[in-house]
């Protein structure tokens, strides 16, 4: 498992929370994170959302379609 963090003192700030090892002992393996690494990443995921948000998984919803779905 590959989780993303920010290291503050002693502490270890997650992207998000890790319910399955919640009060559980783990090991870690620390290393820093390139911002340029990380860039590209983020455009890719920006153009993935892009695209769903134009198109949907079926295709954007138009005129009669999108009020049928209850959309506004």
């Amino acid at each position: 498992m590959v989780v993303k963090g920010i290291v503050r003192g002693g502490a270890i700030w997650l992207e998000g929370p890790l319910p399955q090892l919640e009060g559980r002992q783990v090991r870690a393996e620390i290393e820093p994170v390139d911002e340029v690494e990380a860039q590209p990443r983020a455009r890719e995921l920006q153009q993935a959302w892009d695209d769903w948000v134009a198109h949907g998984p079926q295709g954007p919803l138009e005129g009669g379609e999108a009020e049928d779905a209850g959309w506004p």
